[in-house]
C-alpha cells in the first residue's frame, strides 16, 4: 500500500509491516507526489508510478526490494497523470490509464519501456454520456460571465463535475483490467458495456433489475447531507425533490486480480452489508457474493476468494482487512 509521506510500504501475509519503498522528496528513487499505481506483473517485477512525475520498477523475488528499485524516464511526464490500472501488453509495453490535464481527458496510455515515449493513446471517456445526457445540474448561482468562460475553455464538463450527480441519481462507472479491456456503466440500468484495449465492442452484461426503495431513514439522512451541502458548497444545485424513490442498481464496477469483473450492487440491507455480482473474462455470471459495510476495494485487491480492502470506521480511521468471499449463488 502507498502512504502519502512514506512511500510504498510492503506488509506479511499476518499483516506485520516488512519494509517500505522508496519516499517522498525530489531526490533519486523519491516521490514528488503519492505513488498513484502499484502492480506486481507478469514480467515479476513490481511497478510503482508517481503521479505526474516518476516511473519505478523493482525486483520482488529478492530479499532487499528496495535496493533493486530503478527509474525508467518518461517521456512528457507534465502532460499525464496516472490514475488507474497498470499492465503489459503482447509488445512488452507497459499500458496505464491516465489523465491529460490540457484536454481533461482521461485515456488509456502505451508507454515504451525502452525509451519512456508513449507511443499510443485511446480516449475511453469518448464512449460516455455528457453530464447534460444524465441530467446533472448546473448551480443557478453561476453567472452569465462564468457560463461563459466555461464554453470558451470547453470546460463546461467541470463545472457539472463541482456538484456531481444528486444523490442516488445517474452516475457513470469505469473499470480497466490489467489485460486492456474497459467496462463501462452508466447506473439507471443494470447494464455493463465491455471493450477491449482499442475500444472495440467485446460484451454485454444486463439484467433486469431495479435498486431497492430508499427507508424512511436513509430520505432524512440524504436531505440532512444536502442541506449541509447547500451550505458548505458554493454551487450545489439540489434540493430535497431531487431525492428518488429508489437507489440506483448499480453501485460500483472493478476488476480482480484474476480478470472477472465485479458489479456492486444497492442492497436492501446496506446498512449493515454491501454485495455484488462478480463475472468472467466471457460475460458469464460465476457468483455474487456479499462483505461488511465500510470495506472499500477501489484502493485493494481480489485474488480466488479472498480481497484487501480498505475499511473505513465511524470516526473516519482507516485500516486495511482481509475479506473472504463466500459466493451465494452460481450459474447463469
Amino acid at each position: 500500500m502507498s502512504d502519502l509521506h512514506a512511500g510504498v510500504r510492503v506488509y506479511g501475509s499476518s499483516g506485520g509491516f516488512l519494509f517500505q519503498i522508496g519516499r517522498i522528496g525530489g531526490g533519486p528513487f523519491e516521490y514528488r507526489r503519492e505513488p498513484g499505481s502499484i502492480a506486481i506483473l507478469p514480467d515479476g517485477h513490481l511497478w510503482i508510478v508517481s503521479f505526474r512525475d516518476k516511473l519505478l520498477r523493482a525486483d520482488p523475488t529478492i530479499d532487499d526490494v528496495a535496493a533493486s528499485l530503478e527509474e525508467v524516464p518518461l517521456d512528457r511526464v507534465e502532460e499525464w497523470l496516472t490514475s488507474g490500472p497498470l499492465a503489459l501488453d503482447a509488445a512488452g509495453m507497459l499500458v496505464a490509464s491516465g489523465f491529460e490535464l490540457a484536454e481533461r481527458h482521461r485515456y488509456r496510455t502505451r508507454v515504451s519501456l525502452r525509451d519512456g515515449r508513449s507511443v499510443s493513446k485511446t480516449n475511453p471517456w469518448a464512449l460516455e454520456p455528457t453530464p447534460e445526457e444524465m441530467g446533472w445540474r448546473l448551480s443557478p448561482k453561476l453567472s452569465r460571465a462564468e457560463l461563459a468562460e466555461a464554453e470558451e475553455w470547453n470546460a463546461m464538463g467541470y463545472l457539472y463535475g463541482l456538484s456531481g450527480p444528486p444523490p442516488y441519481g445517474t452516475d457513470q462507472l469505469m473499470a480497466f483490467s490489467t489485460d486492456g479491456r474497459v467496462a463501462l456503466a452508466v447506473t439507471t440500468t443494470y447494464r455493463v458495456d465491455i471493450y477491449d484495449s482499442l475500444l472495440r465492442p467485446v460484451t454485454v452484461i444486463e439484467r433486469d433489475e431495479q435498486g431497492p426503495r430508499l427507508t424512511n431513514a436513509e430520505r432524512r439522512n440524504t436531505s440532512a447531507h444536502m442541506a449541509q451541502s447547500r451550505r458548505e458548497e458554493e454551487y450545489y444545485p439540489y434540493v430535497d425533490s431531487d431525492i428518488p424513490d429508489r437507489k440506483p442498481p448499480l453501485r460500483g464496477l472493478w476488476f480482480d486480480r484474476d480478470g472477472r469483473l465485479w458489479i456492486e450492487r444497492y442492497l436492501a440491507n446496506e446498512p449493515e452489508q454491501r454485495g455484488a455480482n462478480v463475472y468472467g473474462v466471457d460475460g458469464d455470471h460465476l457468483f455474487s457474493t456479499e462483505w461488511p459495510r465500510g470495506v472499500d476495494f477501489g484502493l485493494g485487491a481480489i485474488r480466488g476468494d479472498t480481497g484487501l480492502g480498505i475499511q473505513t470506521d465511524a470516526l473516519g480511521i482507516q485500516r486495511v482487512v482481509r475479506v473472504r468471499f463466500g459466493a451465494e449463488e452460481t450459474g447463469p
